[in-house]
């Protein structure tokens, strides 16, 4: 991965060189040092196949380091505000998720075929989604997959 794909996980850092005075002595600028400095030195260190939570793993620890007692607080706030990397489900694919060639390539055959056939066959997208989180044990996604394809999904499978 590379530090600027990693700043769509940030809440509070966006690629700026100082922080933000809003956020000068804050959990908010704790969070913005933390995101900032993954996106900076730990962005070859995240995990490809599960991009988000090795993100958050790495500013939690950074949080832990710096402020151990006020971690779990600060931590807290973060998971409250946490960018919604599940909203719009609808407009995301694979490729939003995973980073993996090798996990993309067990799920889709090339990214130009997965596109041409995703625009002919909507529901492509639903069910390399559901593999995907389902190979990642990632519940959230699978929860709203599954809620926002439902219609369509019980529809095929009543074919």
């Amino acid at each position: 991965m590379t530090n600027n794909a990693m700043i769509k996980y940030c809440r509070y850092y966006k690629g700026e060189a100082i922080c933000p005075p809003q956020y000068d002595g804050t959990n908010a600028g704790k969070l913005w040092q933390a995101e900032k400095f993954v996106c900076e030195e730990f962005f070859n260190l995240i995990n490809t196949i599960v991009p988000y939570y090795g993100f958050i793993e790495y500013v939690s620890a950074y949080i832990e380091k710096w402020s151990p007692y006020k971690c779990d607080a600060i931590m807290k706030e973060y998971f409250d505000h946490r960018p919604d990397i599940y909203s719009d489900i609808r407009s995301k694919t694979i490729f939003d998720f995973c980073n993996d060639e090798q996990m993309i390539a067990d799920l889709v055959v090339s990214k130009e075929d997965y596109f041409r056939d995703v625009k002919t066959y909507p529901l492509l997208n639903a069910h390399v989604l559901i593999e995907y989180a389902e190979l990642t044990n990632d519940d959230e996604l699978l929860r709203e997959v599954l809620l926002e394809y439902k219609t369509e999904l019980e529809a095929e499978n009543n074919e």
